[in-house]
């Protein structure tokens, strides 16, 4: 389930689910909180919330959920990128801070 420009839909319907933000302010950290995961879990627990019928609803593979949410996969990019997000784990790109381009892509910079 893609929308018209290719992406997951997953941002609205994490929002719809109600999943608690859980995403590591820290750009330092390259594996997903271990406490954030375990309230995943819960959460999914507490709503008799099937992962398998979650992953379905948001375009996801099952099984990529299932590496995400047991920590087997680093949600680093990708389709575990975009699960991580849609669960609430990581901040969604629009809440990133932006990086300037390096110098070799700079137009000026290129004469």
């Amino acid at each position: 389930m893609r929308n018209s420009k290719g992406k997951h839909p997953s941002s609205h319907l994490s929002v719809s689910l109600g999943f608690t933000q859980l995403f590591v302010e820290s750009m330092d950290s390259p594996h997903i909180n271990s406490v954030a995961l375990e309230q995943v879990r819960k959460d999914f627990f507490a709503r008799g919330l099937e992962v398998t019928t979650w992953a379905r609803a948001n375009g996801f593979s099952a099984a990529s959920v299932y590496r995400v949410l047991n920590g087997q996969s680093r949600a680093r990019r990708g389709e575990s990128h975009h699960i991580a997000v849609a669960l609430g784990l990581k901040p969604p790109p629009s809440e990133l801070p932006s990086f300037a381009s390096p110098p070799s892509m700079r137009k000026e910079g290129l004469r």
